[in-house]
């Protein structure tokens, strides 16, 4: 597993976990987004989740 972390502009990241659309790379990302929806984070205001990664968007000023 090669995750890997890149701010998009100001306010957003994007988690990579690879490049390949498969079964795995799923898993990888549902488990990331069942962790991080318990943890509440304050200053979060949306996350996308595509095949291959995650964009997280918050409020810098948080």
């Amino acid at each position: 597993m090669n995750i890997e972390i890149v701010p998009l502009g100001d306010s957003a990241i994007r988690i990579s976990f690879g490049t390949e659309i498969d079964e795995s790379t799923h898993h990888q990302i549902n488990h990331f987004l069942q962790n991080f929806r318990r943890q509440k984070i304050d200053g979060v205001i949306e996350y996308v989740p595509t095949y291959t990664s995650i964009a997280i968007f918050y409020d810098p000023t948080k």
